[in-house]
Parts: C-alpha cells; sequence; structure tokens
C-alpha cells in the first residue's frame, strides 16, 4: 500500500536519516533539493521531522523517498521483476537496473566486484540467493559496467553514460567536498534514453552528511592526496579522491573533456542560479530548493529539542571545527542576453565567527561555507566555460555605443593572403590541433591551449601534443613573431631552442588514446621553421609509449626557399594497419629529425641554441570501426570464423601476436570492451554449436 506524508509524492517506502554527525542537520536535505532543482534524475524528496515512537521524542530526524524501483517508489519507471523474460523465464537481452558503488556491503547484500575492482551493491533487481538468474544478472550488469568505464575518457562515453547527471553529482560532491565522493554510495540506474539507447545515468544521489565543510577527514589519506585545504571552501577534492575498492569513477570522469565542458555549462547555467536563490533569506519556499532562512525556520525549534536529549557532535577527531571562516564571494560580469562571462573573486578581510554550539551558529556556518565554496569554483570554472547558444533576444539591453566619431581612424587589420589561409577539415578526426594567431602577441605561450608539462589538448576529438627540443625535457609552444606565410606578416606557433633548451634529439609526439576505434587512418600537418631548425622530418609510432618505429614513406624536408612558408608536408598521408599488443592503452605518432642538417645545410648540434620550427595545423583522420566492418569473432581478419579465431586470441593475451584495431573490435565477442578469456570460450562454443547469449552459428 502507498501512503503520503508530509506533502510528498505518495510511496510505499522510507527512509529515516537521523544526520546524527551533522549539527545543522541540513546537509543531506540541501544537497538533495540542489540536486532536484537542477534535474538530477531521482532525487529523493524529504522533510524533516520530530520523531515520537509510543508518545516518547526520539529527536529530530529526516524521512525522505528510500532509493527502489516500481510503481510509487522514487525510481517508478521500471519494476524490479522487468529483468524476466515473460516466455522463457530467464533473463532479458537487456532491463534495466540500479547499482551503486559501495565500500562495505552487507553480508545480505546482493553483491559482486566488477573487473576494475569496484565493489558493486545491486538495489534492482535483487533476487534472493539461490535463483537461477542471479549469475545472469551479475554478469550482466559487470559487462555493462565494464563496457562503460573502460570507456570513460573517449569521445563516445555519451553512448554509454548521460554526461549531463554525471557532470551534476560530480559538482553535487565538489561542491560539498563530499568525504566519500565517487568511492562509496554512490548510484548509477541503467536504463533507455529517449532515443531507447540503454546507458547509465549518475542517480540517485545519497549521503551527504560529511560534507559541506563538515568533517576533518583522515590524515593518512588527505597527505596522499596532496591535500591541506580539505576543510577549507577552496580547494580541489573530488579530483583528487581514490576509490576505496578499485578506480573512482567519479574521479576520472572528468579527465574527459566532453564531461569537463559539460560541468561548466552546468555549473554556471543551473547551479549558480540555484545557489543564489538557496543562499537568499527571502522566505522563497517554491519550488524544489528554498531560500535558507526558511529550511532554518523550519528546524530551529526542532534542532533545540533534539541538543537535549542527543549531543551536539562538533569538533571531534572526525567533526571540523565550525567556530570560524574566512569567507569567499563572487561577483559576476554578464553579456547582454544575461550569461555569465566573467567572475571577480574575493575574499574578506576578516574572520567571521559563529557560536558552534547553537543551531544557527552552525546552520550559517554550514551556509557561509557553501556559497564560499561556490564562489571559488566559479573562480575556477569560467576559465574555459562557453555559454550555450544564447536566447533569439537579449534578457537586457545592450551598451549603447558613444555617438561621437573617434578623433583618429581605427586601425585595420591586415589582410591575409588567400594563399596564406589554411582551412582544416575536423570531418573523421581521430584527434585535430589548430591554433588561432588572432590577437596574440609574440613570444607568448600558448597557454589556453595547454602547457609544456601537460601537453597540448586536440581541439577536435581527443590526444595530447607534447614536444621537445633537447629530447628530455619538454618544451613550450610560443607565438612567433609575425614573419611567416607568402605574406611575411604571420605569427606560428613554434618550438624554438635556446640556451635552457638545446637541440638534442627532439621530438614532436601525438598521444591518441581513442586510435584503437578507428583504422584506414592518415595524417595532415603544416610546417615550417628557421635556417638553423633541423630540415629533414620522419614519422614513427608506437603502441606502448616507449619502443618506436619508423613508418615507411612518411618524410618531408623543409626547403630553405620555401622555409616561412607554412606547407602541408602531410597532406591525409595514408597510415599503416597498426598492430596493438596486450596492454596497449593509446597510439603514438611522433615526428623526429631524419638528421640534424639544418635548413641552410649546417648541423644543428653545432649551434644547438639556435632555430626554430614552426607547426600547426595537425590532424589525424581515420575510419570509425563499426559492428558492419567485421565479422563478429573473426580476430584475424580472414572474413571467415574459425578456431584460429581462439588461437589469435589466445596468442595475444599471453603476449605472443597482436592483432589490428578491427581485429580487437571482432574478438570482443561479449562487447564488454575488453578482450579475455572468455571471448575464447564464447567462440569455441560456438563454433560447437552450443548456444550462448553472445555468439551462434546459424
Amino acid at each position: 500500500s502507498t501512503i503520503k506524508l508530509a506533502g510528498m509524492d505518495k510511496g510505499k517506502k522510507f527512509s529515516l536519516v537521523s544526520n546524527f554527525q551533522d549539527a545543522a542537520m541540513a546537509r543531506n536535505r540541501i544537497l538533495f533539493d540542489l540536486a532536484d532543482e537542477v534535474g538530477v534524475p531521482y532525487s529523493s524528496d524529504s522533510r524533516f521531522i520530530d520523531l515520537y515512537t509510543n508518545g516518547e521524542y526520539q529527536g529530530t530526524y529526516q524521512i525522505c523517498q528510500k532509493i527502489d524501483v516500481g510503481q510509487n517508489t522514487l525510481i517508478s519507471d521500471f519494476e524490479d521483476d522487468d529483468y524476466l523474460d515473460p516466455e522463457t523465464g530467464g533473463v532479458k537481452s537487456d532491463f534495466c537496473f540500479v547499482t551503486e558503488i559501495d565500500s562495505s556491503p552487507g553480508a545480505d547484500d546482493f553483491h559482486f566486484t566488477a573487473k576494475n575492482g569496484n565493489n558493486l551493491t545491486m538495489k534492482a533487481p535483487e533476487p534472493d540467493e539461490g535463483d537461477p538468474n542471479r549469475d545472469a544478472i551479475q554478469n550482466y550488469v559487470k559487462s555493462k559496467y565494464s563496457a562503460m568505464y573502460n570507456r570513460l575518457r573517449r569521445d563516445n562515453i555519451g553512448d554509454y553514460l548521460d554526461i549531463t547527471s554525471m557532470a551534476k553529482v560530480y559538482i553535487i560532491n565538489e561542491l560539498g567536498k563530499n568525504w566519500d565522493s565517487g568511492a562509496s554510495s554512490f548510484y548509477f540506474t541503467y536504463k533507455p534514453d529517449e532515443n531507447g539507447n540503454y546507458k547509465f545515468y549518475a542517480s540517485p544521489v545519497w549521503d551527504y552528511d560529511n560534507s559541506l565543510g563538515n568533517a576533518n577527514g583522515v590524515e593518512r589519506d588527505l597527505r596522499n592526496m596532496g591535500i591541506t585545504d580539505y576543510t577549507l571552501p577552496s580547494g580541489w577534492f573530488s579530483t583528487k579522491k581514490g576509490g576505496y575498492n578499485g578506480p573512482n569513477v567519479l574521479a576520472e570522469s572528468v579527465e574527459n573533456p566532453l564531461i569537463m565542458a559539460e560541468i561548466r555549462r552546468v555549473w554556471f547555467e543551473e547551479f549558480v542560479p540555484a545557489i543564489e536563490k538557496l543562499s537568499g533569506t527571502s522566505g522563497v519556499n517554491t519550488g524544489e530548493i528554498w531560500s535558507s532562512d526558511v529550511y532554518a525556520d523550519y528546524l530551529r525549534d526542532s534542532a533545540e529539542m533534539n541538543y537535549h536529549i542527543w549531543d551536539l557532535v562538533t569538533n571531534t577527531s572526525w567533526i571540523a571545527d565550525h567556530s570560524s571562516l574566512t569567507k569567499y564571494s563572487a561577483t559576476y560580469t554578464k553579456n547582454t542576453y544575461g550569461q555569465i562571462t566573467g567572475v571577480n573573486l574575493s575574499q574578506d578581510n576578516a574572520t567571521t565567527r559563529y557560536d558552534q554550539y547553537t543551531f544557527d551558529g552552525q546552520f550559517n556556518y554550514m551556509m557561509d561555507w557553501m556559497t564560499s565554496r561556490a564562489a571559488w569554483l566559479s573562480s575556477q570554472y569560467i576559465n574555459d566555460y562557453v555559454p550555450s547558444e544564447p536566447a533569439t533576444e537579449p534578457t537586457q539591453a545592450p551598451t549603447v555605443a558613444p555617438t561621437d566619431p573617434p578623433t583618429e581612424p581605427p586601425t585595420e587589420a591586415p589582410t591575409i593572403p588567400p594563399e596564406d589561409v589554411i582551412i582544416v577539415d575536423f570531418t573523421d578526426a581521430v584527434a585535430a590541433w589548430a591554433f588561432d594567431a588572432t590577437d596574440k602577441t609574440p613570444g607568448n605561450k600558448l597557454t589556453e591551449y595547454g602547457n609544456a608539462d601537460d601537453g597540448y589538448r586536440a581541439v577536435e576529438g581527443q590526444g595530447t601534443m607534447t614536444l621537445s627540443v633537447s629530447g628530455d625535457k619538454n618544451r613550450a609552444l610560443e607565438w612567433s613573431d609575425p614573419e611567416y606565410g607568402h605574406s611575411g606578416t604571420l605569427m606560428t606557433p613554434i618550438m624554438a631552442a635556446g640556451s635552457k633548451n638545446q637541440w638534442g634529439s627532439p621530438y614532436i609526439n601525438l598521444e591518441l588514446p581513442t586510435a584503437k576505434d578507428y583504422d584506414e587512418m592518415s595524417i595532415t600537418a603544416y610546417f615550417a621553421g628557421s635556417n638553423k631548425a633541423p630540415a629533414s622530418w620522419k614519422l614513427q609510432y608506437s603502441t606502448d609509449g616507449a619502443v618506436y618505429t619508423d613508418i615507411d614513406d612518411a618524410e618531408f624536408t623543409i626547403s630553405a626557399d620555401n622555409r616561412k612558408v607554412i606547407t602541408a608536408y602531410f597532406d591525409k598521408t595514408m597510415l599503416p594497419d597498426f598492430v596493438y599488443n596486450e596492454g596497449d592503452e593509446a597510439l603514438n605518432l611522433r615526428l623526429v629529425p631524419a638528421s640534424m642538417t639544418t635548413v641552410e645545410g649546417g648541423n644543428a648540434l653545432d649551434t644547438p641554441s639556435s632555430g626554430e620550427l614552426a607547426v600547426n595545423c595537425l590532424a589525424v583522420y581515420g575510419h570509425k570501426i563499426t559492428d558492419d566492418d567485421y565479422i563478429l569473432g573473426d580476430a584475424d581478419q580472414n572474413e571467415e570464423l574459425e578456431i584460429i579465431d581462439a588461437t589469435v586470441i589466445q596468442r595475444y593475451l599471453v603476449g605472443i601476436n597482436g592483432m589490428t584495431a578491427r581485429g580487437l573490435k571482432a574478438a570482443d565477442v561479449t562487447k564488454d570492451d575488453e578482450l579475455d578469456i572468455i571471448d575464447v570460450t564464447v567462440i569455441q562454443r560456438a563454433l560447437a554449436g552450443i548456444p550462448n547469449p553472445y555468439l551462434n552459428i546459424d
């Protein structure tokens, strides 16, 4: 049966949360409501209550929708037994489920370890031990979870994971510096999207009492993470938090540029307005989140009653001191459409004091910590934030330009001759780098694209470019003097030699983490150089990042009479079918000198501090492999499924032979993006005529 409690939707099951460690008693409620306000799926509705049993007061609690599936529950769009095939009684080929990354599952929980080491506890379906479908459910969940995790850093992650929900739940954790961020009490719901394609959604949110400045954390763990400011509203936490069992999927997700871009977007366009509403004191009690004074008014009298029978927990070895805080604030610059374009962060000169032995002191500390944290995050996220396409009409009047004519005519920008205009085609690009010199200053580093230590991220696709003049340390790109091109007026990125970066074993390396998803690859690259730069360059490849092999017919020489003209020395030059070995994570393409003879005919090692190589508009192209490109199981790519295919995989797994990208795709018959002995067994069983859910031969 269902009941309706305190204005919440009718439900079958509810949870009582004591919030014992949270003296403000509001951290869970506020972060649940914030998640609901910004649209995180299945955010639990909740209310504060005074709990009595048999007429005896038990304290202040938070009653909320329990994480459960089925009609009139939090997750109401599927039932616990929807996994069952009504005709066979077995497991459907696809079904919805809810699972939790859980560091300490209970003895009676349906739990298991994923291939990456994460402990997963099933919330639905949850068949009894001994149920004949239990193993099939476990294998299905592990397979789908591995496929999602293995694509976490790839540009097709959106096919496996809802990027927006992941971005929003990441922000909830990073905003609060939630101690268990991504490592435990972290839920995924697997279900079809609006187009019927199954994927993971980061939801529901749960368990945030150790957040928003409440906990001290574990000193040893913080030291290992290099964190010294955990209790303060500044500094990163969720990006550095490790997993308790296996990797931290939430922390690793932000390494994907697609997810990071969505984090910035939803932060400024959804979270900032919601937090501004929350931080107000105007009595707003409509919508999913209210102004902070409404929450405080609901709790204040109850809190005083609660403190009489339960200790007010504060300033212990685990709970942080809440008596003082130096607050941050942010002011925003907005365009005519009301979109945030700039952030000015300021910090109070004086420290605010709080009476941490009263409810108001605890609640105000929590709210001030949260708004300070939000201000700091805004100052960090603004750098690479690109506002969404604005509405057709501005929300405010634009600034009116002065009517008086300028005293001097404007300076016209130099015209770039047509022969110097480079148009980079990003179609089918695995990764591409193109650097825009507009309004740049000679000698400045290309910091908007990256740096020497971390490399330069691709502007299209996924990849990292690193450069070195000496061969033993990385070199930053910088803008040249305006002396390149047919006109002799253009600036371009250069890798320049100098007293601290002398010619030795120079290279330009392109790391391509998604290359194993492509074949029929080619490369385009534009170069130029000064008289004292090495003239002849050749292309090499490596699949392990250590041993490099020359690529046949991939070499060029910068001519002396054309040295300052940016020229496409590689123009969709075809690359070989690369062979990958077990453990190879990425393809590396590297340009190195074929000799140290300079453009003018000398030797670069004779003048090691002089010379520069101009580089721009590099793109690696490929055909993205699809299921239509191969016969499933055909590991050796001879267009037939034979027992030798199982042998090829076995030899690959023990390091005897490698496999092409297309062969690897075909060999992964379980479609979990991980080649293992199970794939071998499936092929062998299929060839023997034994039915299996992955591969059958008619």
